[in-house]
This record gives C-alpha cells, structure tokens and sequence, in this order.
C-alpha cells in the first residue's frame, strides 16, 4: 500500500509541476499582451493623445516574439495561438488609432 501511495504521490507532484508552469507561461504572455491595453483604450476613446514609450513597446514586442518562437520549437498550440491573436489584436488597435 505504500509503493501505491508513493507512486501516485509522484505522479501527482509531476503533473502539477507540469501544469503549473504551462499555465504561468501562459498567464505571462496573456499579461504582456494587455499591457498597453488601457493606453489604447483611451487613445481611442480620446481621453489621452499620449503614445506608449517607444522602448517599452519594443521590449514588450521583442519578448512576445521570442516567445512566439520558443512556442512553434515546443509544438505549444495554446501559446503559438494566443501570441498570434494578441498580435492581430494590438495591430488592430494601432491600425484603428492611427487611421481614424
């Protein structure tokens, strides 16, 4: 009975270990795409006509890309589609703030 309780003891640490850092990359990514999410709420609502500094931009955008690739070199599918809509999502957003 203890073998048995040990095993499922490991499995159990394993697959939370697992689970938990897939779901902090993941939460990471979500939490850099929004961002600048408030600035361009209020860009578009006409609130403020103040861009995010630029370096902040690249390195938040720089990061993303990154781990954009690290996603395609896993096969992580919940990652490379999350970074690939938050993406078209800020594009969006500039394209709308920019052109209107």
């Amino acid at each position: 009975m203890e073998k048995l309780k040990q095993f499922f003891d490991k499995k159990t640490t394993a697959l939370l270990t697992h689970v938990s850092t897939d779901l902090l990359d993941w939460l990471s990514v979500i939490l850099l795409h929004i961002a600048f999410v408030p600035t361009y709420l209020m860009m578009m609502s006409g609130y403020t006509d103040r861009m995010p500094p630029l370096d902040t931009a690249f390195i938040i955008w720089i990061t993303l890309a990154l781990l954009f690739l690290k996603a395609l070199i896993q096969k992580n599918m919940a990652n490379i589609f999350s970074i690939g809509l938050g993406f078209i999502l800020q594009l969006f957003f500039i394209g709308f703030i920019f052109f209107s």
